[in-house]
């Protein structure tokens, strides 16, 4: 994890500028699933609003050599478990330690209704 915020500003869907950033991001515990071979969380925040959400990067490597498939959503959170999970990624002592375990599903679910996505763009 590297919390230098990354070259690549994405469109904020909230004031509309491209100036939403990944500032912090996890690997651990995002192990391949059904359908995903790396699932990475992200904290996004937009340099201009102050905008804050969760962002969820996952790519697919099966198949032909050279295809990968991915998809890059953000998750409208609550403030609190955005922060709760800014929190987590800062106390883990090595991003890259898979024997730690982050729990996806529950920073971009509510109870059984996930959170209102947008496209990072």
């Amino acid at each position: 994890m590297s919390n230098e915020p990354y070259s690549k500003l994405f469109l904020c869907p909230k004031c509309q500028l491209q100036k939403l950033d990944i500032t912090k991001i996890g690997i651990l515990g995002c192990e391949a699933d059904d359908m995903w071979d790396e699932n990475t969380i992200q904290i996004l925040q937009c340099q201009g609003c102050g905008f804050k959400a969760i962002g969820l990067y996952q790519e697919e490597h099966r198949g032909v050599l050279d295809d990968e498939t991915w998809q890059h959503r953000g998750f409208f959170a609550p403030e609190e478990k955005t922060q709760e999970l800014e929190t987590l990624l800062d106390k883990l002592p090595n991003q890259r330690d898979e024997r730690q375990t982050i729990k996806i599903v529950d920073y971009i679910k509510d109870g059984n209704k996930y959170y209102q996505t947008f496209n990072i763009l």
